[in-house]
């Protein structure tokens, strides 16, 4: 028998990108579980808990790095790895938070126009340690 596959949570506003990237994890073996902002995050993350994280910054409702800090405030998922999707790169990063601020699991970033071999790189690294 063998192991279920490993589920990653897309939280993503444009629905377009996040069925993308959901073909792209399911490409790679893995199960993708969606949701079109951190509030919808949030609520999934009461019923399961994923092997990752892909999270936009900028979303309507709760943005990615609220959402991220409420994740961490959770004892049982606080460990979660995520793995931030920005079209604000860097700086916008930089000017956004200090992603160091979130204790806990993982955090990586990746900024858009996404490079999927580092999509895919990233995600086994964070995934598989």
């Amino acid at each position: 028998m063998s192991s279920p596959k490993p589920s990653i949570l897309i939280v993503e506003d444009n629905d377009d990108f996040r069925h993308l990237l959901g073909s792209f994890v399911e490409r790679k073996g893995y199960e993708a579980i969606s949701a079109s902002d951190g509030s919808e995050a949030l609520e999934i993350l009461t019923q399961t808990k994923p092997a990752l994280i892909l999270m936009d910054l900028s979303m309507p409702v709760i943005d990615g790095f609220t959402a991220a800090r409420r994740v961490r405030e959770h004892e049982h998922l606080r460990d979660i790895p995520i793995l931030f999707v920005t079209a604000h790169g860097e700086l916008g990063i930089e000017l956004y938070q200090d992603l160091n601020t979130l204790e806990g699991g993982k955090i990586e970033y990746l900024p858009k126009p996404i490079d999927v071999q580092l999509l895919e790189s990233l995600i086994h690294g964070l995934i598989h340690g």
